[in-house]
């Protein structure tokens, strides 16, 4: 009887550590996964460009593409510009690019060059084309 009941004991005791083990491994997966997805978060506007630039490569035809934005810009105030709104709206639904108002807008005011409001079609087309070829 006292035989079975250190090995109850014993098997219990095995059972708690693997248990405190598991949970331990848990624990440091969490935090792994946080400070992953906080690097990632950190460093997702630096990934912007290549994610455009894969997007790009897959829908073809960058200069189709940027004269269907500068027709869709009624707002623009010249011909073939492309205004900060229909640039996120566009590379949000033409080119699925998933990234949050702000980090298209750094995206955009990247591509103008002059840092005017509204971006130059052909500044545009160019600087796409260059992340197609990435």
């Amino acid at each position: 009887d006292e035989t079975e009941r250190a090995e109850t004991q014993a098997q219990a005791d095995v059972l708690r550590a693997r248990a405190d083990g598991a949970h331990e491994l848990i624990k440091q997966a969490i935090i792994l996964q946080s400070t992953v997805a906080s690097i990632a978060h950190k460093h997702q506007h630096e990934l912007l460009p290549v994610r455009l630039g894969m997007a790009l490569a897959r829908r073809g035809n960058v200069s189709d593409l940027v004269a269907k934005w500068a027709k869709d810009d009624r707002h623009a105030s010249k011909d073939g510009h492309i205004g900060k709104d229909v640039f996120a709206r566009h590379m949000r639904r033409d080119l699925d690019i998933h990234a949050s108002g702000e980090e298209l807008y750094e995206l955009y005011v990247q591509m103008d060059s002059q840092h005017e409001q509204y971006l130059d079609a052909a500044v545009l087309e160019s600087t796409l084309k260059d992340l197609e070829s990435v």
